[in-house]
This record gives C-alpha cells, structure tokens and sequence, in this order.
C-alpha cells in the first residue's frame, strides 16, 4: 500500500522598505493643514457693560435667589424629567459614540475568517501516453483557517483630525445639553412666576368684589331712604359685574400656565399637586454681581458650544485637505490551509501588503470638500460671532428692562395712593351729599384698575430679574448628570471599551 507523504508547504518573505516609505514614516503625524486657535469671537469685547450696576452676591443655582423651597423642588424635578432636556442628553450619547468611531479608525483593525471550498474542474483536451484524447475530472477540497490585520498609518493627520473633531463635537453637545438646562429653568420660573400672580390677582379680585358688593348695599340702602337714586344703585351694579368678569380671564390664564408648568416637568396637566407654587410672588432679590463681558465666554454654555463647533469645523478642513494625498495602508494576513483534515496546519502563507493609495481624478469631490468645509468654518466663525453679540443684549435689555420696570412701580404706586386717597375724599363728600355718585365709581374703578396692574408690573419686574439671571449663565450646569435610565441606555457594552474588540 503506497504511503502518502504529506509536506509542510511555508512561503516566506521579504520585507522590502523602499526609501520612499522610509520618508513617509518619518513624516507620519505631520498635518499639512495648520488648525487655528479659534476661541474668542471677531467682534470687539467691551470692558464693561453699558448698563451694568454693582452687586451684592455671586450666583450659584440662580432659582435659589427668589427663597421658594416650591420651586427649588420643581427645578430638581425639571432635571431629570424634562422630555426636552432628556432629548439632548441621548443626543449626547450619540455624540460620544461617533467619537469612539472615529477614534476606532487609529486601531490595527484585526479579522478571523475560516471556511472550506471544492473546486470542480473537467478537462476534455487531456491526452494520454499514446496521445488519445480523454476527460479529466477534479474536484480538490480546501480548507482554512486565517486571520488578517489592516492599519493606516496616519501620515497626514487625516484619522487624528476628524477622530479630535468628533471629539469636540461630543463636548459641544455636552454644552448644548448644559444650554438647555439654562433655557429650561428661564423658562419654568417665568412660568412659575405667571401662576404667583395670577393667584395674587384671584386674591385682589376677590377684595375688589366683597368691597363693590358693600358698595352696593350702601347704595341701594341709600335708595331705599330717599336719598340715593337708581342711576347709582346702577351704576354700582355694573362696576360690580366689571370686577367679577376679570375672574374668568384670571382663571384661564392661571389654568394654562399650571398646565404648562406640569409639561416642563415631564408631567400631565393638572397633576402638579405638592410642586404648585404659592398664591403670592416673592420679594425682589438682592441684585448679582455681573459677570464681565470676557469671562461671558465661559459663562454661557451656547457660546463654549458654538466656540466648540468652531474648532471641530477647523479639524474638518484638515481632515480634508489631508483626503487629498496619499495613503499608506498596511496589510498582514496568515493562513493555514490544507486539502484534508488530516493534513490540517501543515500549509501556511504569510503576507505583508503595503498599500500606497493616492487619488488622481475624483472630478474634482476632494477638492470641493476643502471648499465647503472652510466656508462652513467661516459660517460658524460668523453664528459665534452673533451668538456672543445676543448674549450681550440679552444682559444689557435685562438690564434697562429692570431700572426701568422700578421706576414705572414707583409712580404706580404713587398713583394708588393718590387713587387711595381719592376715593376716601370722595365717599366722604358723597355721603355728604356734596358730588354725584359717578365721581365714587370712577375713584373705585381707578383704584382697583392700579391694584391689578401693580401686581402685573411686580411680576414683570421679577421676570427681568430671571431674564438677567439667566442671561448671566453659570458654572452650575456642569455639574448636571443625566437620568440614570439614559446613562444605561446610552453607556457602551464593556466588551467595546477593553481592547477595543467587538
């Protein structure tokens, strides 16, 4: 029985670096593309602001400074269960992940590949010894085991820059999570802030309606003696009803703001219970210290996002301009084949592949890259530009906003009492029958008329005061933290984060 004799088969190689891929070696991690220091906006900074005014107190958590536990337990609530504010935390997440992408570019990428073919071949030009004509058949199997790695060395910076650019885009969307917690507690104290005053103003109304309707009993007792007339008793009736169809609007305007109040902390209308605000609005807190127009830099979370997404752009462009030139990709792959499991391991084929790939006619698509990527640079260099020019008018407007809103209360209230005191003179000439009664109707209606708008211009004056307090930004919303159902969601699989394996 003839013995079959199996034969170890090895190819080997030759690694052979020509002096061109020694140069590029050496060059390795060199951009061609300079990247600018891109943090401040073009416009010019002022010193200070025109309207600007000493403080007593540095901010913190700004809510905090109006004294409502109420509210301090809403805005914790708004933190975590905001559906908008939940939104950007999982775009948040998005952002991480495509920077792990792209980071993932700068890693051996290593695969495993195994499987079995059989070839079948029929060959009907054979001949044999005597040269007649016959018909070969084959059908050899193959089997194998193989595993291959593929690295770009990254010559031009091309992997790095667009893995950095992932990288503050994912910073960017941080800010943008810390922009919205800023907006959202602006905008659930002007909510808070409407509900406190529309419940000062049921509470005024209700005053206003038991005075009228001692006003018309007096009248119409008046009537009854003979010494009043009915145009009054009338007339006192209509003031009367005047008073109370304010209650409606009252109502409706409190209704809605609860129902949007219960919205912005994720829960459904009519259902805010222990987190209702108080029936009257807080006094007026000490004013803050401001920050400087410079530091509003670091203050303001939308301008560090915007500041972020500047820099990433610039990346992009040197990402870009690197897409232009060649690549230099490494393969290593080594297989072990056989014909028969019998046979298994004993062929083996090792290769060391280096690929040097430059672009030559794309119809110009590399070159528009570049084009359209600095002219995005240039569009956010401009939106950062006007994003911090908002940012200032929105502290200056706050700013006059509120030293006008005082002065307006002052003369209101020195209107009231003069309205006060009017209808005191008047009821008292009236009942001495010295003026008509229209002159107490028209005191009363002055009046209550002040009462009601008092209440609206104190409320407006303290939303000015968030507006400013908003306007101001912050350090606190760096230390915000994403509801943990998010985190879960949104964190890697472990397997990911060791080693990079899948």
């Amino acid at each position: 029985m003839a013995r079959q004799q199996h034969v170890s088969q090895r190819t080997h190689f030759r690694r052979i670096v020509p002096f061109p891929l020694l140069f590029l070696l050496v060059i390795a991690g060199c951009s061609p593309y300079a990247v600018r220091s891109l943090e401040q906006p073009t416009v010019p900074i002022p010193q200070a602001y025109h309207h600007g005014a000493m403080g007593e107190r540095v901010l913190g958590q700004w809510w905090r400074e109006f004294g409502d536990p109420r509210l301090n337990a809403a805005m914790e609530r708004v933190f975590t269960e905001n559906f908008e504010l939940r939104q950007t935390w999982s775009r948040l997440a998005q952002t991480q992940a495509l920077a792990r992408i792209a980071g993932a570019e700068q890693i051996p990428q290593v695969d495993f590949r195994t499987g079995a073919s059989r070839l079948h071949s029929v060959d009907r030009e054979a001949t044999d010894l005597r040269g007649s004509s016959l018909t070969r058949t084959a059908n050899p199997d193959r089997y194998f085991v193989a595993t291959g790695l593929t690295y770009e060395i990254d010559i031009w910076k091309r992997i790095a820059s667009r893995r950095t650019a992932a990288q503050l885009e994912s910073v960017a969307s941080r800010q943008d999570v810390e922009a919205t917690a800023l907006l959202l507690t602006g905008a659930v104290v002007n909510v808070w802030l409407t509900c406190q005053e529309q419940y000062a103003l049921l509470d005024v109304l209700r005053e206003q309606i038991r005075v009228s309707q001692t006003l018309l009993k007096l009248t119409e007792l008046r009537f009854s003696v003979g010494t009043g007339s009915a145009v009054n008793v009338l007339q006192q009736r209509q003031q009367l009803a005047d008073t109370q169809a304010q209650v409606p609007v009252v109502q409706s305007l409190l209704e809605t703001a609860l129902n949007q109040l219960a919205v912005l902390l994720g829960r459904v209308p009519g259902s805010l219970d222990e987190l209702a605000p108080s029936r009257s609005l807080p006094d007026l807190p000490p004013f803050p210290q401001l920050v400087s127009p410079t530091m509003l830099l670091v203050s303001r979370p939308d301008l560090q996002a915007a500041q972020l997404r500047l820099q990433s752009a610039d990346y992009r462009v040197a990402a870009a301009v690197a897409e232009r030139l060649p690549r230099l990709v490494l393969q290593l792959s080594y297989e072990f084949s056989a014909r028969s499991w019998d046979t298994f391991f004993r062929q083996e084929i090792g290769s060391l592949i280096g690929d040097m790939i430059t672009p030559l006619v794309d119809g110009g698509r590399r070159r528009n890259e570049v084009v359209r990527q600095k002219a995005r640079v240039q569009e956010l260099l401009d939106r950062f530009g006007q994003t911090y020019l908002t940012a200032l008018r929105e502290i200056e407007d706050a700013l006059v906003q509120e030293r006008q809103q005082r002065e307006l209360i002052r003369n209101l209230e020195r209107q009231m009492t003069l309205a006060q005191s009017t209808l005191d003179v008047s009821r008292s000439r009236y009942t001495h029958g010295l003026i008509d009664y229209l002159n107490v109707l028209v005191a009363v209606q002055s009046l209550q008329a002040l009462q009601r708008r008092v209440i609206s211009e104190r409320k407006t004056l303290l939303s000015r005061r968030a507006e400013l307090y908003r306007a101001l930004g912050g350090k606190w919303t760096e230390t915000l933290e994403a509801p943990s159902a998010i985190r879960l969601a949104a964190s890697p699989d472990p397997a990911v984060l060791s080693g990079g394996r899948l």
